[in-house]
């Protein structure tokens, strides 16, 4: 598929997510995947990332493994005749013309793509039971991620009203206490929204560009920080609950989308970034 049409049907695939299941379309997994984890490849034993969890996730099998055609017919559980396979993307750097600072070919970003099948579209599939690790208690879970949330160094300031917001004049994060909140869940998944905005300040991953409320360059930021607390509620365990915003933001988004095919995998790309930078302040 041409690198044009990849992105335009990646955009083409959110597009419809977002028309299809509203608020919900980043928690597109079934208990079943959710519990293992995660979508992972079945012979290599690693997790899908970024972008490629929410493609798989949208497939709605009930089983976390995927390969591809030929990983399955090793495996001696040959893909049943008449599947369609889901798509998973890549960066591959290839060499162009120009040359770079030291006189080499300069390498750039290349999206490619490749089908991948689920367990459930193979043939002898026999549903393998989810590993279930015991679950650690919500008292534990909560007390992990505020150690996670501290280690960033971020600087976290308390206010007494009903929102939440990044300054990044201030390089501080602004929101109400944890009892201002429905429950836990909405306030951590809150905290790593504001959180990943807190990554893009310019002594970090400098992601932050010109652009007010309502603008392209906003909605973009919003999506980038969205999908990156979306992954860091995943690795933490903790519900991504949808913000009161999220709504409002659905209809920019798709805009954006519908304007840029590259947008999203884009957002994505900072987002898992994001989530990087922040292990690594662990």
């Amino acid at each position: 598929m041409k690198q044009n049409e990849l992105y335009q049907a990646i955009a083409d695939k959110v597009l419809n997510m977002m028309e299809k299941l509203g608020t919900d379309w980043l928690r597109p997994f079934s208990d079943s995947v959710k519990q293992s984890g995660g979508c992972y490849n079945v012979i290599t034993k690693k997790a899908y990332r970024g972008i490629n969890q929410l493609l798989l996730g949208w497939a709605g099998y009930g089983s976390p493994a995927w390969a591809s055609y030929k990983q399955w017919a090793e495996k001696g559980m040959p893909v049943r005749k008449g599947e369609k396979g889901s798509m998973v993307v890549f960066f591959s750097l290839i060499e162009i013309k120009e040359l770079d600072a030291t006189g080499k070919p300069k390498k750039i970003p290349m999206l490619k793509n490749y089908i991948v099948f689920n367990a459930e579209q193979c043939e002898n599939y026999v549903a393998e039971p989810v590993e279930i690790v015991e679950e650690t208690d919500d008292k534990q879970r909560l007390e992990d991620a505020d150690i996670f949330f501290q280690r960033t160094g971020a600087k976290v300031r308390y206010i007494n009203q009903d929102r939440a917001y990044y300054s990044p004049m201030d390089d501080e994060v602004c929101l109400p206490n944890i009892d201002g909140f429905v429950d836990a869940s909405r306030y951590y998944s809150t905290l790593g929204h504001e959180i990943v905005h807190w990554t893009g300040h310019s002594t970090r991953l400098d992601r932050h560009k010109l652009g007010g409320f309502g603008s392209p360059e906003y909605a973009k930021e919003e999506l980038v920080a969205e999908l990156g607390a979306a992954f860091l509620c995943a690795q933490l365990g903790i519900d991504n609950e949808p913000r009161i915003d999220h709504a409002q933001y659905l209809n920019s988004w798709m805009k954006v989308l519908k304007d840029d095919k590259k947008a999203f995998v884009k957002a994505c790309s900072q987002a898992t970034k994001s989530l990087d930078f922040l292990n690594g302040l662990q």
